[in-house]
């Protein structure tokens, strides 16, 4: 007989252990990458994600940035009122 008894000398599972183990940290390291990058975008909206604006906030912004006069300005909020 080798070594101490029940295995005789052979790795573990007859020399497969070792997939099984790789796969099992491979799974363990993804699922905290995940999950910590899941956990770190909670909360942020996406780039294509606009908060709701009204109509008028729309109409507004129009006029600050001078894409429209004061004239269509006034025109455009009588007609939203």
């Amino acid at each position: 007989m080798y070594g101490n008894g029940m295995m005789d000398g052979m790795p573990m599972m007859g020399g497969v252990g070792w997939v099984f183990m790789l796969l099992f940290w491979g799974f363990a390291i993804a699922g905290f990458i995940f999950t910590v990058q899941w956990l770190l975008s909670r909360g942020k909206s996406k780039k294509g994600d606009k908060p709701h604006q009204s109509p008028l906030d729309i109409l507004k912004c129009r006029y600050a940035r001078g894409e429209i006069t004061e004239e269509e300005y006034n025109r455009t909020k009588k007609n939203l009122e």
